[in-house]
C-alpha cells in the first residue's frame, strides 16, 4: 500500500509541475529584476564607465568640444599617470572620440551624441603625443576632424 501511495503523489507532484502550478510568480519577476541588474552592472563595467560618475578629487578633468569638423579640448596637456575624465559633448551631429597611442592603437574610443555629455576616464602611462579623431561619420570634412593630447611627464 505504500508503495501505491508514494506512486499516486509522485503523479500528482507531476501533474502541478506540468500544468504550471509549482511556478511563483513573485519568484519569476525577481530573476527577471536580478537578470537586469547583472546586465546593466556588466555594460557599465565592460564599457570602462560608470553611470553619473563624478571625477574624483585627484582626477585631472579635460572639457571636450566636439563640432563639425573639429575637436576642441581643454586643457591640451595632461600629466602622465592621473585618471584623466574626458567630458565630452557634441553641438551638432554624433561624433565618435577616439584617442591613439604613438603606435597607433586605440587608447580611448567613445561615441558622442549631441546634446548629451559622455564621461571617460584613462590614466596614461607614458608621456607623449596622442592624436585624437573622429572615428564616426560626420559629414563632409570628417576626414579632417583631428587634434592632439600632449602627455607630459610629472
Amino acid at each position: 500500500m505504500a508503495i501505491w501511495n508514494d506512486a499516486k503523489s509522485m503523479w500528482a507532484r507531476a501533474r502541478r509541475f506540468w500544468n504550471g502550478d509549482w511556478i511563483n510568480y513573485r519568484h519569476v519577476g525577481a530573476a527577471a529584476l536580478g537578470t537586469a541588474g547583472t546586465l546593466l552592472l556588466w555594460s557599465c563595467i565592460t564599457h570602462g564607465q560608470w553611470i553619473g560618475r563624478a571625477a574624483a578629487a585627484g582626477d585631472v578633468a579635460v572639457e571636450v568640444k566636439a563640432s563639425q569638423w573639429n575637436w576642441k579640448l581643454s586643457p591640451k596637456k595632461v600629466p602622465a599617470g592621473q585618471q584623466i575624465t574626458f567630458n565630452i559633448t557634441s553641438s551638432d551631429v554624433s561624433h565618435g572620440f577616439t584617442i591613439y597611442d604613438e603606435a597607433g592603437a586605440v587608447v580611448v574610443e567613445k561615441t558622442i551624441v549631441p546634446g548629451e555629455v559622455t564621461q571617460v576616464s584613462h590614466v596614461f602611462d607614458k608621456s607623449g603625443s596622442y592624436p585624437v579623431r573622429c572615428m564616426l561619420y560626420c559629414g563632409m570634412g570628417h576626414d579632417g576632424m583631428r587634434g592632439v593630447l600632449t602627455v607630459v611627464a610629472e
